[in-house]
């Protein structure tokens, strides 16, 4: 959390609109000011110590709705943080109607879900923070005139990546990186489809999404690193923001993650985010030492295939090994390799490790506790050993996890109730055939119960498990 560094500011704007009717009609806008700090990529600016002022230019669009007007555009006369805007057609405000406007201005908005005021799931480098920017302000025609504040919606993140870590695996068009955030071990809201609630004169989250996605153009090579600039949802604190590569392969290429600092990502606030490419090299020397170790306490010398392993060569070289960009490892697989011995502790250390496969072998001993560390740990598949003693509660801190296969051991004991919320995970997949546990708690399980253990047949709506004859779930 050290290293994700709180950057500044504070949004607030005022927007008059002033008429010359007779009659109590509005036809032009006339002063809109805002202060806040966003990078030059939009406007003019100014720099106060850690706070810059930022001016609208001339030109800037807003949008404008009320009862009569949908989406109307106005434009801003001249530069600066008070200036006047223009309808581009003319327009009819009442005494006491209510007025919404927004920017930046798009033409294809009509406030619905499918053409939403904004929607920031998609964003590019070129883009610039004006195009990632989203405000609103709301108010009444009082006196001929309408008073709006300003808000802003999302918060933003800056920072530099180093390109060798988004080079495509094949040649393509374009690459990026996917954003995630999980919050108290859940996917927590990153981006969203955003429309203006009239009645609640506020604006309401449409469609959210737990992703986006972050495009660089071809030439993006020809730089050793690129600044980024994203817009987000706001995030509590605490939440971990996740950056995979994401390419033709898919997205689930880890990167990096920060957690969001002190009183969360705020709206309207920037935020750099330092990659350190020294921690990045500290996780890789710690997971060589984690594979050692894992190595010498499962007997490596009498593998049937331990190909590069101990070496000094990259880690993705060594036989069953599979690592993210960055060099850190993400997948163990050495199912039927002849592993014998215990798993050591230092599994524990492996920190981005998304899967391990060791079944098949003759592994004794107990699943340590410290697997409990693995916060990105999805498949966890120990079948087919002779691994014995209690499942470690500790699994359950596994918040990503959703398939367990202890399938041919002799564990026994009871499930722990801990493991409640992870079985109640949609589609979680727990294999326990030939063991010798005790009889579940119905109440760790989700209405509706599956059937009969069917995971090699049909899978249940909810949990699919492999389980003894004495474990038939009933409706």
């Amino acid at each position: 959390m050290k290293r994700f560094k709180y950057y500044i500011y504070t949004a607030v704007a005022a927007l008059s609109i002033i008429g010359c009717s007779e009659e109590e009609l509005v036809k032009y806008p006339t002063q809109l000011e805002i202060i806040a700090e966003i990078p030059q990529t939009r406007t003019a600016y100014t720099t106060e110590g850690s706070i810059t002022k930022v001016e609208w230019v001339e030109g800037d669009n807003i949008g404008l709705f009320t009862k009569n007007l949908n989406n109307t555009q106005l434009q801003a006369n001249n530069a600066g943080s008070s200036v006047s805007f223009s309808p581009i057609n003319d327009i009819t405000l009442e005494e006491g109607d209510s007025v919404f406007a927004y920017y930046p201005y798009s033409f294809y908005t009509n406030n619905s879900e499918d053409n939403p005021l904004i929607q920031n799931t998609q964003q590019y480098i070129e883009a610039g923070l004006a195009n990632l920017d989203f405000m609103f302000a709301s108010g009444q025609v009082v006196n001929n005139k309408v008073e709006l504040k300003f808000q802003h919606t999302l918060s933003f993140i800056r920072f530099k990546l180093p390109t060798e870590y988004i080079t495509p695996k094949a040649e393509m068009e374009n690459t990026g990186f996917v954003i995630k955030s999980r919050y108290q071990g859940k996917n927590y809201p990153v981006s969203a489809y955003l429309i203006y609630d009239s009645p609640g004169g506020k604006i309401k989250t449409a469609r959210s999404n737990e992703r986006i996605y972050y495009t660089f153009p071809e030439n993006y090579k020809d730089s050793t690193e690129v600044t980024c600039m994203v817009s987000m949802l706001p995030q509590p604190e605490g939440a971990k923001i996740e950056f995979y590569r994401y390419d033709m392969y898919g997205g689930d290429d880890f990167l990096f993650e920060k957690s969001a600092p002190e009183g969360g990502l705020q709206a309207g606030h920037i935020y750099n985010l330092t990659f350190d490419s020294d921690n990045i090299e500290y996780y890789t020397e710690l997971d060589r030492s984690a594979l050692i170790a894992f190595y010498n306490s499962t007997n490596g010398d009498e593998w049937i295939n331990n190909t590069n392993w101990c070496s000094d060569k990259p880690l993705n070289e060594w036989y069953g090994i599979s690592t993210n960009c960055t060099g850190t490892v993400r997948d163990i697989t050495l199912e039927y390799n002849n592993l014998t011995g215990t798993i050591p502790p230092e599994i524990g250390n492996l920190t981005y490790l998304r899967q391990i496969n060791v079944g098949g072998n003759r592994l004794t001993g107990s699943i340590p506790s410290e697997i409990g560390k693995l916060k990105h740990l999805e498949r966890a598949i120990f079948n087919v050993n002779e691994l014995s003693g209690r499942l470690p509660v500790e699994l359950a801190e596994c918040d990503k996890l959703h398939t367990f296969d202890i399938l041919g051991n002799k564990i026994t004991g009871s499930i722990p109730v801990e493991y409640a919320e992870m079985f109640n995970r949609d589609n979680f997949d727990f294999g326990c055939v030939n063991n010798t546990l005790s009889k579940a708690e119905l109440s760790l399980f989700r209405a509706p119960f599956p059937p009969t253990a069917v995971w090699l047949g049909v899978p249940s709506r909810k949990l699919r498990l492999i389980c003894s004859v004495s474990w038939r779930l009933t409706r």
